[in-house]
């Protein structure tokens, strides 16, 4: 019973370190961000490549293109040799977010762990990597 208590003890301390991170990491819109990040990464995108790297619907994608391009965070164009096409780029303004938006990041993802010790941080990384290697090898395997 206690190590039933425990382990909903941790699962509980992960789910809400987990909604701290990612409201400090993935502040703003997600989809926007996703989207910045991925043209960043990968330079001009068609809209079917964007929707097929993202787990968003074809619907959301348009909106939130729309809205990206209306701030001028985006240009989209049609190549001349197939005008069904749209293919999307960074603006300047776009970058520029980009690059500001991975500098915010970074500083966040330090002051996130700066409460370690190099020592704990590697023993947290070890810890991690075990549960991951393990939640991995039992993926698709049903409840008994």
């Amino acid at each position: 019973m206690e190590e039933l208590d425990q382990n909903m003890r941790i699962m509980r301390l992960f789910r809400r370190c987990h909604a701290i991170i990612h409201s400090k990491m993935c502040g703003g819109k997600s989809s926007q961000s996703e989207i910045l990040r991925t043209l960043h990464r990968n330079g001009p995108q068609t809209q079917k490549e964007l929707l097929e790297k993202m787990n968003i619907r074809q619907a959301t994608l348009s909106e939130t293109l729309s809205k990206m391009e209306e701030n001028g965070l985006i240009i989209k164009s049609r190549p001349e040799n197939d005008r069904r096409v749209t293919v999307i780029d960074l603006s300047d303004k776009g970058t520029e977010l980009t690059l500001a938006c991975r500098e915010k990041h970074h500083r966040q993802r330090d002051a996130l762990l700066e409460c370690f010790t190099d020592e704990e941080k590697q023993t947290l990384e070890k810890l991690l990597s075990k549960w991951y290697e393990h939640m991995n090898e039992s993926e698709g395997k049903t409840c008994s």
